[in-house]
């Protein structure tokens, strides 16, 4: 197997002793030293609470000493663990602008063949309305055009949080419900069943289009304030500046005029307030800079019209579920004209009784603002990323895969050893996979892993 290549091996038990037991067993198994042998593959449902863990390993040797590290309760980089208080499908969240980067989604387009996959369908989707290749601006490939640019960046990263979903998808990852961040509503509308691949890329690149017309026109700031706090410190701005989302308790986003935004966030900043500016250039969900693209809009979209979706859909624009029937151009010029109602939507579907949220995008950006709602309503919530702007490979993807699994999410670890002769590595093949039944003849192919109790 390639040097670069990460495996897990997920455990779990029912008390933190019973899984640093596990652990030993599995190590002396695996060091060949006499021992009570390698617990069984599970069979029957977990009873939770459950203790799990998931070991990272490139090879055998690193296997065994996390393995070691394990069992005598040591903190290791190589270890996710957590406490699953019962099984839960997560919540999906598509992030908007602020989540990309030139790099993004390049380790997993080169070593990910399902987000390849993916990213080649987009393109096909895409490139009727862009006139670009789509894996060519990801890898950076020469006469592509710059992936900064407005009219690429957002059907790029449509385009990337979808592949980012097939991901989690191919480790049997069902989103029980989805929630798209300004822009990410076109790939959440899909992603539920809302929209076809087709119909959401033609209003990703549609929007893509109409908004690079207005860079340099005006700016968003990203604030760490609460949205009363926040709309205090915009009245000497009045039709100027104006609250453009509420990501959570203390996290807003302000929009409007270029000016009176630099002068709003250096006043944050002397201040000492947390804020940055949103790498954009332009204002959306600024109605008075918005309004320029009403009629273009309304008239290009006007044949695209939701129908309803069989996972539900809580809506950025209203702050609640809502009945995809009703995405139509007028819902799409309101999505990127009004306030993202982020917090409402996050909070609507923790009040439904989702403890698990997953952010599909290239670089967390709305972690923070879903984890201090949930927090609120639930005692443990999980917030999980799918990768970071400064590690997109397959390994950072696992670990992701890893924390949802630590959080109880149910995982089809096959996926992870696609391609790979367990055999080779020489781990003991119990682990790996469930002892066939009696009478039930081998067959050939990798072994799956399975959680051992």
């Amino acid at each position: 197997m390639p040097e670069s290549t990460v495996l897990p091996l997920p455990l779990s038990s029912s008390s933190a002793e019973g899984l640093r037991r596990r652990a030993r067993a599995l190590a002396a198994r695996l060091a060949g030293e006499p021992g009570e042998g390698p617990p069984p593959a599970r069979r029957e449902a977990p009873a939770y609470p459950e203790h799990r863990a998931v070991l990272l390993y490139a090879d055998r040797a690193d296997c065994l000493a996390g393995l070691r590290r394990l069992a005598a309760g040591e903190a290791s980089p190589q270890v996710v663990r957590g406490v699953a208080a019962g099984s839960a499908q997560p919540v999906l969240v598509f992030p908007g602008l602020g989540a990309q980067s030139p790099a993004m989604g390049r380790g997993l387009l080169a070593h990910a063949p399902v987000f390849a996959r993916r990213i080649e369908e987009c393109d096909r989707a895409l490139r009727p309305h862009t006139g670009w290749s789509l894996p060519g601006v990801l890898s950076g490939a020469p006469g592509t055009p710059p992936p900064d640019r407005m009219d690429v960046c957002q059907p790029a990263l449509f385009a990337v949080t979808l592949a980012l979903a097939a991901l989690w998808r191919s480790y049997g990852v069902t989103p029980a419900a989805v929630i798209g961040h300004s822009i990410g509503e076109f790939a959440a509308a899909h992603e539920c069943g809302a929209l076809t691949l087709a119909e959401a890329a033609e209003i990703a690149a549609s929007w893509g289009r109409a908004q690079a017309a207005l860079v340099g026109t005006g700016e968003m700031v990203a604030v760490r304030l609460p949205v009363t706090e926040a709309a205090v410190r915009l009245r000497p701005w009045p039709g100027r500046l104006t609250v453009a989302a509420v990501n959570g308790p203390r996290s807003v986003v302000v929009s409007g005029d270029r000016e009176a935004a630099e002068r709003f966030l250096a006043g944050l900043l002397a201040d000492r307030v947390g804020a940055l500016r949103v790498p954009a250039g332009y204002a959306a969900h600024s109605p008075p800079h918005m309004a320029a693209l009403r009629e273009r809009q309304l008239t290009d979209l006007a044949r695209i019209t939701g129908r309803a979706a069989p996972t539900p859909f809580y809506s950025t624009v209203t702050g609640r579920l809502l009945d995809t029937a009703r995405l139509d151009a007028a819902y799409w010029y309101r999505n990127l004209s009004g306030p993202v109602r982020f917090e409402s939507a996050v909070r609507a579907a923790a009040v439904r009784g989702h403890t698990v949220f997953i952010e599909a995008g290239p670089h967390p950006v709305l972690t923070l603002g879903m984890r201090q709602t949930l927090e609120t309503v639930h005692e443990r919530p999980a917030v999980i990323a799918s990768a970071v702007r400064s590690d997109g490979s397959p390994g950072r993807f696992l670990r992701s895969v890893a924390e949802a699994y630590v959080a109880g999410v149910p995982i089809d670890w096959s996926a992870a050893y696609a391609g790979v002769d367990v055999r080779a590595i020489g781990l003991p093949l119990p682990v790996l996979a469930p002892a066939p039944a009696p009478g039930t003849p081998r067959t050939g192919g990798t072994p799956s892993p399975s959680p051992t109790t």
